[in-house]
């Protein structure tokens, strides 16, 4: 039983390294294949309300582009090419929509737009965007509470038509009798 787990153990480990490969070009290490990065920005809706957007994404290279790549870019293109184009990109669509679109139904839109915009600009760079997602949108301290007191107060709200409602059906069925 421990044999047979140490050796699917070994297989896992084998498939996550082979997915992810190095290679060394003029004393630096390059990653081609998938490779995941994460960040954080603040970014101003269109009604100019601040929020704090974390998201990650997925790059990749491919080996025949490692020397263009190194000698535009250099070894650390992550920080140099791809977390700029993709910031810019999320500033100037988040800002394109309000603060209700943004944590509405609009967050799918926005993802793809950001997907597709930043793709396409990489790409003019050899690097290919597989990915992104926004995990977070956090909006202020103060725009929070006020969401929820406005929520409590629709609560409250219905509650008291809902009793105003039972006390109506109350009223008219002891008339009845």
């Amino acid at each position: 039983m421990r044999l047979t787990a140490i050796t699917l153990v070994h297989i896992f480990i084998i498939g996550i390294c082979s997915a992810q490969k190095t290679i060394h070009y003029e004393n630096e290490t390059y990653t081609f294949g998938f490779c995941s990065n994460s960040d954080e920005i603040l970014v101003h809706s269109s009604d100019l309300v601040p929020v704090t957007v974390r998201y990650s994404f997925i790059t990749k290279i491919n080996e025949d582009d490692i020397p263009f790549i190194h000698e535009t870019y250099g070894s650390d293109y992550i920080n140099n090419i791809c977390l700029p184009t993709v910031r810019s990109i999320i500033r100037e669509v988040i800002g394109a929509y309000t603060i209700q679109e943004i944590i509405g139904s609009k967050r799918v839109a926005i993802e793809d737009e950001v997907l597709v915009t930043s793709g396409s600009k990489l790409e003019g760079y050899k690097i290919m965007l597989k990915d992104i997602l926004i995990t977070t949108i956090e909006l202020p301290p103060s725009l929070t509470e006020a969401i929820e007191e406005k929520m409590i107060a629709q609560e409250e709200r219905l509650a008291q038509e809902h009793r105003n409602e039972l006390e109506k059906m109350n009223f008219s069925s002891k008339r009845s009798w």
